[in-house]
């Protein structure tokens, strides 16, 4: 129910923006993760563009806070939530091909397994979802999936 106010949505939002301390930034993505595992609203999480923008920007390695500044490291726990955040959301089969179609997501997942450490398993939970749709094999075989996934094994 606390989903459906627009106020907490708002303000979720607006502590996981990039701007935002890294301590009000992991607990609003701590929160966007604890409403994710909520079946009822994965489908309405990742249609809301905002949601997705914030969780695409938040599961990214490098911060971008200006035109100007060079790109600084992404917190790895702010990192984490938001692929957590993610693979909730791809359980919910009527996401699953949109979410690998988005290449921001499918690309920064593959990075992320590809580089390994510490963020490489939660970035596997993602993809390992999205293979459960048939819509998205000629395409994550093409990306180089299934040579991930065997090295992962």
């Amino acid at each position: 129910k606390y989903w459906a106010n627009r106020l907490v949505r708002k303000s979720v939002l607006a502590g996981a923006a990039q701007g935002e301390p890294g301590d009000v930034r992991t607990a609003a993505c701590s929160a966007l993760w604890a409403f994710s595992a909520c079946d009822l609203i994965q489908k309405r999480m990742w249609d809301d563009e905002r949601v997705r923008e914030t969780l695409l920007s938040c599961a990214a390695a490098k911060i971008h806070t200006s035109a100007e500044a060079a790109p600084r490291p992404q917190s790895e726990d702010v990192r984490s939530l938001a692929f957590r955040c993610l693979a909730f959301l791809a359980t919910e089969s009527l996401n699953r091909e949109e979410m690998w179609r988005t290449r921001r997501l499918s690309a920064v997942a593959l990075q992320t397994m590809y580089v390994g450490g510490a963020l490489r398993a939660e970035a596997l939970k993602v993809v390992v979802e999205l293979t459960k749709c048939y819509g998205n094999i000629d395409s994550m075989e093409e990306a180089g999936v299934v040579n991930l996934l065997k090295a992962a094994a």
